[in-house]
């Protein structure tokens, strides 16, 4: 009887640390990192809000906001380089084809660069004097960080180190909040200096990381010869479109509410963007994930794994819809607990946002396999249909029925449009299934 009680005691022990060791195991897995990196940085957004709204003032925290925005973007002016890096990166890498790697790298961030210099530099020297009030100089100089940050982003993912890409997205959140939970006052120039210098670190930790490695972003032999190979301006030149349109719908709704409603406008979109950025974050993990994955199994022709993957992506969409709709339920109360009474969000407002950012998720999960694949067309003719469509719609509406027309109209009007988009990607993405199978 005791020698009976003792087995189960000790297989109860063995399950425990089985559980332990599955527990410890993802934690510290690619996912389970990433997913760690993810949830800290979205704290970091939402704890650092109210310190600047307070500081700063409805307005311009709209600015800053604004400020931020533009360079979160800022990388897609890269002549779509960055997104073949990654496909580029994830053939030569198993093959350790570390010359062309490099090459094709070192290619990548001076095509970015000189890209970002033609469009940039003239926007700042016009816009020289709006952009003193945020720092000009520190604007430009973190728009090359981030540029050159991108293209490292592109290698992690090709190695599968996801999480590092999360790792550096969290450096800079957390010196923010940190900056702003110990100073008494600051500025939005000040703001900007930090955040620069914390790009900079982000940066300086990436290369010393990657060095370890061997990867230095340096060229050899067959320069040349390795771009043309790859077709890094090629196929570039339409995830540079893809980017250009996609920058368009995406950024589009807080330089719409600047522009013919006022800045208190974009404060208010931004925090509720932020609210549901939180939630979308967890799963934007994986989606992240899926590029990748989809090139592999795409080149290995397995088919069969792409169905089973695409029936996993609806079940998550179904989860992230209740989601969304349980967040938005309350969302009106937690922002009051929150920030206090200075916003209110109607049910149109909410029901608006729900839409745009449900419909963001299921075009960036279906847009993962298009872009494994290299399917790129289809990708630029329907954005930039929406966004033609979007154009007129909201020029039509502001000249005849602007007195009629408020901002809850408005983003129902943009959530609808995400959604046809969403429902297209995911038509298109398996109908292309169905023709390769």
């Amino acid at each position: 009887m005791l020698q009976r009680e003792l087995k189960e005691s000790d297989k109860i022990q063995f399950n425990a640390l089985e559980l332990l060791g599955r527990v410890y195991s993802f934690i510290f897995s690619q996912l389970g990192l990433s997913l760690l990196f993810r949830v800290l940085s979205a704290f970091c957004l939402l704890a650092v809000t109210p310190y600047l709204i307070s500081a700063l003032g409805v307005a311009s925290y709209g600015v800053w906001s604004m400020y931020i925005t533009t360079l979160a973007w800022i990388v897609l002016i890269d002549l779509g380089v960055g997104g073949q890096l990654r496909n580029i990166a994830s053939r030569l890498i198993p093959i350790q084809q570390v010359t062309k790697l490099n090459n094709t790298f070192f290619a990548s961030v001076v095509v970015s660069l000189l890209a970002l210099m033609c469009f940039l530099v003239p926007a700042i020297v016009f816009y020289f004097d709006e952009l003193e009030l945020v720092g000009a100089y520190e604007f430009l100089l973190s728009a090359f960080v981030i540029v050159v940050i991108n293209s490292y982003k592109a290698i992690f993912f090709s190695l599968s180190k996801a999480h590092w890409v999360y790792f550096i997205v969290l450096i800079p959140n957390l010196v923010l909040l940190v900056f702003v939970v110990c100073s008494e006052s600051f500025t939005i120039a000040l703001l900007s200096q930090v955040y620069l210098c914390s790009l900079v670190l982000s940066l300086l930790i990436v290369v010393a990381y990657l060095a370890r490695y061997g990867f230095y972003p340096f060229p050899g032999a067959g320069l040349v010869v390795d771009v043309i190979d790859n077709e890094l301006l090629k196929k570039g030149i339409l995830f540079f479109i893809i980017q250009v349109v996609s920058l368009v719908i995406v950024s589009s709704d807080r330089v719409v509410l600047a522009n013919l409603f006022s800045m208190d406008d974009v404060g208010k979109y931004d925090v509720v963007f932020k609210m549901f950025n939180a939630l979308l974050m967890l799963f934007s993990v994986v989606n992240s994930l899926l590029w990748t994955k989809f090139n592999l199994l795409l080149r290995n022709k397995d088919f069969d794994g792409v169905s089973r993957l695409f029936a996993r992506i609806d079940v998550v969409l179904v989860v992230m819809l209740l989601m969304f709709v349980l967040w938005g339920a309350g969302l009106d109360t937690i922002v009051r607990l929150w920030l206090g009474d200075i916003f209110y969000y109607s049910a149109g407002y909410i029901v608006g946002m729900i839409m745009y950012m449900f419909g963001f998720f299921v075009v960036s999960s279906y847009a993962a396999f298009l872009n494994g694949g290299s399917i790129l067309f289809p990708q630029v003719v329907s954005q930039v249909l929406v966004v033609i469509v979007k154009v007129l719609l909201v020029l039509t509406i502001f000249t005849f029925f602007k007195e009629y027309w408020l901002v809850e109209y408005y983003l129902l009007l943009s959530g609808f449009l995400m959604m046809i988009l969403s429902l297209f990607f995911r038509w298109r993405s398996r109908r292309e299934l169905l023709e390769s199978d």
